[in-house]
C-alpha cells in the first residue's frame, strides 16, 4: 500500500513538472521573477566603477587592440562599457546601463548603488554578481571582479554574464551557447537569442 502511494505521488509530481511550460532560465529569486527598477518612463540604470583596476592581459587582442594604448584605468572603463553596450544594444530593449567612476564605489548590498569593484578574493571565476532583491525588484546589484590576472576578452565576457544577473537573468540550463549558460565553449562578445 505504501509503495502504491509512493508511485502515485511520483507520477503526479512528474506529470506536474512535464506538463508545465519549460523555462530556460532560473530566475534570480527562484520561482518569482526579479528585475531592475526600470521602466519605459525611467530607462537608465547607473553603475559605479571603483578606482581599483584588475590585472588585465592581452589588451592588444581585445576588439582588435582599439583600446590597447590607453592607461590601465581607462582601458578597464572601456572594457566595462563595451560589456554594457552588448546589453544596451539589444533590439527593442529600453534598458540603458551607464557607467560612472567613483573612489567610493563599494560592494555594499544595502547602499542601493550598483557598483563594480575589484577585490583580491579567492574566486574560482573572474567575477560574481550580488543582486539584492526586494519586492521582485533588484534594488542593488554589485559585481565583484577578482584582481587576479585575466585576459581582456575573457574579463569582458565574464562582465557580460554578471551584468545579465544584474538585469534579472539566472543561468540558462538548456542553451549552453547563451552568455547566461552555465558552461559556454564560445567566448564571443555577442548575446545568444535566449539572452536577448
Amino acid at each position: 500500500m505504501v509503495l502504491k502511494s509512493l508511485k502515485a505521488t511520483i507520477l503526479i509530481a512528474c506529470t506536474a513538472i512535464f506538463s508545465s511550460p519549460v523555462k530556460a532560465f532560473v530566475l534570480l529569486s527562484g520561482p518569482t521573477e526579479a528585475k531592475l527598477d526600470v521602466s519605459l518612463d525611467s530607462t537608465e540604470i547607473n553603475f559605479v566603477l571603483s578606482s581599483d583596476v584588475p590585472s588585465i592581459t592581452d589588451k592588444d587582442k581585445f576588439l582588435g587592440g582599439i583600446y590597447a594604448s590607453l592607461p590601465d584605468d581607462q582601458f578597464w572603463a572601456a572594457l566595462v562599457t563595451e560589456a554594457m553596450a552588448v546589453w544596451n544594444n539589444v533590439p527593442e530593449s529600453y534598458i540603458t546601463m551607464n557607467l560612472t567612476n567613483s573612489t567610493s564605489a563599494a560592494a555594499d548590498s544595502e547602499d542601493q548603488v550598483h557598483s563594480i569593484v575589484v577585490d583580491s578574493v579567492n574566486l574560482s571565476a573572474a567575477a560574481f554578481a550580488s543582486p539584492n532583491i526586494e519586492d521582485k525588484l533588484i534594488v542593488d546589484c554589485d559585481i565583484t571582479v577578482s584582481s587576479k590576472s585575466t585576459s581582456a576578452k575573457s574579463l569582458a565576457y565574464t562582465l557580460m554574464h554578471e551584468l545579465g544577473h544584474c538585469l534579472g537573468l539566472g543561468h540558462n540550463h538548456s542553451n549552453y551557447d547563451a552568455v547566461m549558460g552555465y558552461s559556454r565553449s564560445s567566448r564571443s562578445l555577442k548575446l545568444g537569442l535566449d539572452d536577448m
